[in-house]
């Protein structure tokens, strides 16, 4: 009889990678013949909110207007991931503050930190409920974690060290976490893949079936967070060029308004749901991303793709090291390089050394289950 592990992770943000890591690694423990559960730890809360920048009261009132005036498109977004939460995910109780979580924490049989920017300082600051402080069970362990940045600011070093030296075992998704966890703790750990990896080309091509959407095929797939840093306008001529050289038209899921209105030739797809967002990575003919999972998808999924980083030497590494590692660096494209001298590859990637990296990564949480 398979045991009952608590995952704390990212997983409520409205965002499709959070929402399949999440169901990813739940998936995957369950495959492996244990009961998992997901600690539904309320992100952002009111502690994460305090960091965050406060909009102006005439900032609050256009975006109230442009929110009515759009037909509530947050409402719908939060509804169509609600669905997604209730239907695939196996949630704990509700915990809204991390007191709440702290003075009444769910009972386990072990304890996993899931994947994704669970340990990134600039979102949980001195937050160690992503680190289980909350409980005194010693089987704790993490899976995949990220820091989503190249250092830990002095102020947070000795509380994250206290916290990680706690582990039994510690994986994380980048080399540069492996580098700050041995900086902070003295060991240096393995580097596993993402969980959305650890699910097969072919699992996920079935988990696609559920969606019920139809695009005119061949297309582009535009999907851009513009999150790790500012991608604009650089993308934006790069999109321009890609489609006028393969001559397809886009399906655009992310990008910002302003550079969306400019684009011709395009299907926007507003509020997919997370198995609308599979399927169109999955019949795409092309991707252009700036996001660590939609670099993930279009990988997995054998779609040539095009993922956007940084400029800047240590800024955030995920997409980087994710692609050096399965000898696909020439996907990679650094804001800035002149977009005439690139050649566009419409070759499918490689997945030889992703199937060999998912069969040690699934070996090793069973391991530390």
């Amino acid at each position: 009889m398979g045991k009952k592990i608590g995952i704390i992770t990212m997983h409520k943000v409205l965002n499709y990678g959070s929402a399949l890591q999440a169901y990813a690694l739940q998936h995957t423990i369950e495959k492996l013949g244990h009961n998992a559960e997901i600690i539904d730890y309320t992100y952002p809360n009111t502690y994460h909110k305090q960091f965050s920048p406060k909009p102006s009261v005439l900032r609050r009132i256009i975006s109230s207007i442009l929110e009515i005036l759009r037909g509530f498109p947050r409402k719908r977004r939060a509804k169509v991931f609600a669905k997604f939460y209730n239907d695939k995910l196996n949630l704990s109780r509700t915990y809204n503050t991390k007191e709440e979580l702290h003075n009444v924490p769910p009972k386990y049989d072990s304890y996993l930190t899931g994947s994704d920017q669970v340990w990134n300082p600039q979102s949980i600051h001195e937050d160690t409920s992503y680190m289980l402080s909350f409980t005194d069970n010693p089987n704790k362990a993490a899976f995949a974690a990220s820091f989503a940045k190249g250092e830990i600011p002095e102020q947070y070093k000795q509380l994250y060290a206290t916290e990680l030296k706690k582990y039994k075992r510690i994986f994380v998704r980048e080399e540069k976490g492996a580098e700050l966890v041995e900086e902070l703790i003295g060991k240096k750990p393995e580097v596993v893949l993402d969980p959305t990896l650890l699910l097969s080309n072919d699992e996920w091509r079935e988990f696609a079936k559920q969606s019920s959407i139809t695009i005119s095929k061949p297309y582009i797939l535009v999907y851009v967070l513009g999150y790790s840093f500012n991608v604009y306008p650089y993308i934006y001529d790069l999109i321009k060029d890609i489609q006028k050289r393969l001559g397809m038209q886009l399906v655009v899921v992310n990008i910002s308004k302003r550079y969306a209105q400019k684009l011709s030739n395009k299907r926007t797809v507003y509020n997919a749901s997370v198995y609308d967002f599979v399927k169109l990575f999955s019949e795409a003919s092309m991707v252009i991303t700036d996001s660590f999972h939609g670099t993930a998808f279009s990988l997995n999924l054998n779609i040539p793709f095009y993922s956007v980083v940084n400029d800047i030497e240590r800024a955030d590494s995920r997409i980087i090291d994710l692609l050096t590692s399965v000898s696909e660096s020439s996907r990679i494209i650094r804001k800035g390089t002149p977009i005439t001298d690139i050649e566009i590859n419409t070759d499918a990637p490689n997945n030889r050394a992703i199937d060999a990296k998912r069969e040690h990564s699934i070996n090793l949480l069973s391991e530390i289950l």
